[in-house]
């Protein structure tokens, strides 16, 4: 299957959207297993998502966005490659 490039349109950094769910969610004192348990999936994705080493969808981002109490936009824009 052929990548089309939408203009306008980024892929993005995976690696850095998961540091940045480490470190909020570190800072917030939450465990990897609080948030594991509320998507109903194991300790060990959520660290393969924190360490970039899945990728993450919206449910995953909007699930810590809820629980650390931050707007989901931080890990979208942080994973946005600059230009």
């Amino acid at each position: 299957m052929r990548k089309t490039h939408i203009p306008g349109s980024y892929e993005l950094d995976y690696a850095k959207i998961g540091g940045q769910l480490r470190a909020i969610r570190k800072m917030r004192k939450i465990s990897q297993t609080t948030i594991a348990r509320d998507l109903g999936i194991t300790s060990a994705y959520i660290s393969a998502v924190e360490c970039g080493k899945v990728k993450c969808n919206l449910r995953t981002l909007l699930t810590y966005s809820r629980i650390c109490k931050v707007p989901a936009d931080i890990f979208v824009r942080i994973g946005i490659p600059s230009r």
